[in-house]
C-alpha cells in the first residue's frame, strides 16, 4: 500500500432520524492505492468498526475506488 495515493473523501448530510432527532449520515469514497479490492473494503471496514467516531453515531455508507 502506497498511503502517498491513499484517499477518503467525505460526504457528510444531516438529516433526520424516525424520531425526528437530528442525525449524520456519511459516505466515504476510499481508493487504497496498491490494495486489491477486497483487501481495501476489509481494512475500511475495520477500521469504521473500531472508529470512535463512527460508532452508532451515524450511519455510514463505504464506496470503493
Amino acid at each position: 500500500m502506497n498511503p502517498d495515493r491513499t484517499e477518503v473523501t467525505a460526504h457528510v448530510t444531516l438529516g433526520k432520524d424516525e424520531t425526528d432527532h437530528f442525525k449524520l449520515a456519511v459516505k466515504l469514497d476510499i481508493a487504497l492505492a496498491g490494495v486489491d479490492r477486497n483487501t481495501a473494503q476489509e481494512l475500511a471496514r475495520a477500521a469504521h468498526d473500531v472508529c470512535p467516531y463512527s460508532r452508532g453515531r451515524f450511519a455510514a455508507i463505504l464506496t470503493f475506488n
